[in-house]
């Protein structure tokens, strides 16, 4: 192995060392295994391959990992430079079991890229970190209008400025003809478009055009939607609308219905 990789690892195994030497402090057995783990800690199917390939167990005692770490060491590093630079001598600074914990960080650390290096296909894939999503604010308390244009047999129960409960709204989108559903400004503007007649509803046929308007409390959810299952799967809970406008349509009359959605 060239110095330069071993320098490479060397500095690898400061930074695991200063990040994971809490995590297994005082550790007594399966040192080595917890340190794979936590090395591995992106990929824990690559470390559960290395522990069961080389026989790593969580309950082995310090001195058996050093004895299995020793011996490959042995078998597969014959060929290091006998240039490699030493570190400073530096046991007398700490105890037993903390010289331990340090070799077998830094051999933990040299198993695991003997082992990727050494197995086909094993490289650990880079992760690009992932942006939070940012939380999307809840929308504002708006209240909807929802034009719609009926046959008359289906509107001459209703009049202005009455409540609407959410079954009649769900029956009259579902025998709209025409229908759209904005905020109050927007449903102002079409509104003036349309050509409305002063007819009551009781007296023309059930198959002339009827526009109704209905404004909804709390609709924000259903403006803007372009199907009509949306419309009724979008309306507030509580369901509850009041009718604003109901007027016939002049016989045959488009004019104005460009800006509604056409079933």
């Amino acid at each position: 192995m060239h110095p330069s990789k071993l320098k490479e690892l060397y500095q690898q195994y400061q930074q695991v060392y200063a990040q994971e030497y809490d995590h297994i402090k005082g550790q007594k057995v399966g040192v080595l295994y917890a340190v794979i783990y936590r090395i591995l800690d992106s990929d824990k199917t690559q470390a559960d391959q290395i522990c069961q390939d080389l026989g790593i167990e969580g309950n082995s005692k310090l001195k058996d990992d050093l004895y299995m770490l020793g011996n490959l060491i042995k078998n597969n590093l014959l060929n290091i430079s006998k240039n490699t630079s030493q570190s400073p001598s530096g046991e007398q600074m700490i105890n037993e079991d903390l010289y331990f914990i340090i070799i077998i960080i830094a051999l933990g650390i040299l198993l695991v890229d003997l082992f990727l290096k050494n197995r086909e296909n094993t490289q650990l894939p880079l992760k690009s970190p992932i942006a939070p999503t940012p939380a999307t604010p809840p929308k504002k308390s708006e209240s909807a209008s929802l034009c719609l244009v009926v046959p008359a047999s289906v509107a001459r129960k209703f009049t202005n400025n009455n409540p609407i409960n959410q079954a009649d709204i769900k029956d009259l989108i579902g025998n709209a003809s025409y229908f759209l559903c904005t905020n109050d400004q927007k449903a102002d503007s079409v509104q003036e478009n349309l050509d409305l007649t002063d007819e009551k509803i009781t007296d023309i046929s059930e198959q002339r055009e009827v526009y109704i308007r209905i404004n909804i409390a709390d609709g924000q959810d259903m403006i803007g939607k372009q199907i009509s299952y949306t419309l009724k799967s979008n309306l507030p809970a509580h369901g509850q609308g009041v009718i604003r406008k109901i007027a016939c349509i002049k016989y045959l009359s488009v004019l104005g219905l460009e800006e509604f959605n056409r079933i």
